[in-house]
């Protein structure tokens, strides 16, 4: 299918060749800076850890899941030593970006800015 003259196969093709040369590259850097391998580096909680993020942060731009990985390790790394129910709390905040903003930090703050604007 051929769009606004691109091959958009083509195009998701090589998004999705850069993309996984770039997570290959930081993979062995990581490795190359740890010295070590584990299979907890690669588990469920990882991905589903990622997953939180990009939702909190929102999927539409690349800050987007930026923004939803700070929300995210700040609650999981920083909250457990003021409240107890760190992980609880990461979750409220989960559903409640899933039920109230589904496009995340971003779609609040590019609707903030319009409504200020306007």
């Amino acid at each position: 299918m051929r769009a606004l003259g691109y091959d958009t196969t083509r195009l998701k093709l090589s998004a999705f060749v850069l993309a996984g040369a770039i997570a290959g590259v930081g993979g062995a850097l990581q490795a190359y800076s740890i010295r070590f391998v584990s299979t907890n580096d690669v588990g469920v909680a990882r991905s589903v850890e990622a997953f939180v993020s990009v939702l909190i942060g929102g999927a539409s731009t690349l800050i987007g899941p930026v923004a939803g990985a700070v929300v995210v390790l700040f609650i999981e790394r920083v909250m457990p030593s003021y409240i107890a129910f760190a992980e609880t709390l990461l979750g409220l905040v989960f559903i409640v970006f899933v039920l109230t903003a589904r496009q995340g930090i971003v779609g609040l703050v590019r609707a903030s800015y319009a409504r200020a604007r306007a």
